[in-house]
């Protein structure tokens, strides 16, 4: 588990070097492209740190040989991922 969580940070680390290879919900010119990029890179970050955290935890309740995973695992990561992937789609859709 821990080496799966540091590739997958690591590629989120390069991923970030390269915003303009992203999808982005809206067009982008070049007038107004670097509020995209940094929202964009803003969302990968924020990303990171939960995928951390979901392996730390995944990490610690499978050493510790717990019975699954519990309900503390759906009620912070899920929302987390997802709500954070939608604030920045809200952002990005609103303010660009």
């Amino acid at each position: 588990m821990p080496a799966i969580g540091s590739l997958l940070y690591l590629d989120l680390v390069f991923l970030n070097h390269y915003p303009h290879i992203f999808h982005y919900p809206v067009k982008i010119t070049a007038e107004h492209a670097p509020r995209p990029y940094r929202l964009a890179i803003r969302r990968v970050r924020v990303l990171k740190c939960v995928i951390v955290g979901s392996f730390a935890y995944l990490t610690y309740a499978t050493l510790g040989n717990r019975e699954g995973l519990g309900t503390f695992f759906l009620l912070v990561f899920l929302p987390l991922t997802l709500g954070s992937t939608e604030c920045f789609v809200y952002r990005a859709l609103t303010k660009c």
